[in-house]
């Protein structure tokens, strides 16, 4: 279940919504083929971890911007006359772009990332008020 400072809404369906805005996603094939995200709560932040390996950190693209977190990368195609010519190319990563919606509950200023070993970390601390303080007693009265 994905926690409620997120968002998901696809594009066409009007009636789900919980805290992570999910996928604004598009490549340059016209088709979804996105990279597979993983989202963990944690009591303070969430992390989202996104499987990107043989992209290099240098191409992807993070924007926070009007509480939409975007990630994106483009592959710079290089021309080398000098290499081989393949007959066969099958691991070539096209571009992608997905985005998130962020709720309030999210210290914007505060996000963070690194790529390790193929993922992509993306940390969203949570506000105070967000937090889960765990169960409280109620006197009654």
């Amino acid at each position: 279940m994905i926690p409620t400072v997120f968002t998901t809404r696809r594009p066409g369906y009007k009636g789900f919504s919980n805290a992570l805005n999910n996928p604004v996603a598009s490549n340059a094939f016209g088709y979804n083929k996105l990279p597979d995200v993983n989202i963990a709560d944690y009591k303070d932040r969430l992390e989202m971890q996104i499987y990107v390996p043989g992209i290099d950190k240098s191409d992807i693209n993070i924007q926070l911007e009007d509480d939409v977190l975007t990630i994106s990368y483009e592959k710079q195609e290089t021309k080398n006359d000098e290499g081989p010519a393949y007959l066969k190319q099958e691991f070539v990563q096209d571009s992608f772009k997905r985005a998130f919606n962020l709720s309030d509950e999210i210290e914007q200023d505060k996000v963070q990332a690194h790529q390790e070993n193929g993922i992509l970390y993306i940390t969203l601390p949570k506000k105070e008020e967000a937090m889960d303080k765990g169960p409280r007693a109620i006197d009654v009265k």
